[in-house]
């Protein structure tokens, strides 16, 4: 799992390609279940995201579900490793 409750996240993937929300953060709430991809959240964005609706329609709102493997949680951690630190020489 990628994610967990109280998460911000990424959207880094869709039902789309490219899918319209790559780049847009969320905030992952709940799990909502799992299907054979793995664990899906519902997620809270700040502005609304596109989600499939009845009949494959698009639909906008500021919750939604997203899968696991389409986020990517912000960690605050560096990226790189040419990062020191205190004990490093």
């Amino acid at each position: 799992m990628n994610c967990k409750p109280g998460d911000l996240a990424y959207i880094v993937g869709g039902l789309d390609n490219p899918s319209p929300n790559l780049g847009r953060i969320v905030e992952v709430l709940r799990l909502c279940g799992e299907d054979d991809d793995g664990p899906n959240w519902v997620c809270k964005s700040r502005e609304p995201l596109a989600l499939m609706g009845p009949g494959d329609s698009t639909v906008y709102a500021t919750e939604g579900i997203c899968a696991d493997a389409w986020l990517r949680p912000i960690t605050g951690l560096p990226i790189t490793d040419d990062i020191k630190d205190e004990v490093t020489l």
